[in-house]
């Protein structure tokens, strides 16, 4: 009997500087979500990374199933926010 939720699910995940635990939080995180949902997605947020954080994603992305979509922030955008609060 399938008892995944029917919903679709979008995960969203704020990433900076930590590939190797990236990777693996997302690989965590996209279990959990396929033992629960019958269609998610896992939505990744590159806050302005400088290792290779994002390199190793997209080779983990390439092996999933599931979307894996990877956003980058503008590092210029933080700054200028920073300065409005």
């Amino acid at each position: 009997m399938n008892t995944k939720e029917k919903n679709f699910v979008s995960a969203v995940v704020y990433l900076h500087n930590d590939g190797a635990r990236a990777v693996e939080f997302c690989r965590t995180a996209a279990a959990e979500l396929d033992a629960h949902f019958a269609q998610y997605e896992l939505v990744v947020v590159d806050d302005a990374c400088t290792d290779d954080t994002v390199a190793q994603l997209r080779a983990w992305g390439k092996e999933q199933a599931a979307p894996l979509t990877i956003l980058h922030m503008s590092r210029v955008w933080f700054l200028r926010r920073e300065k409005d609060w």
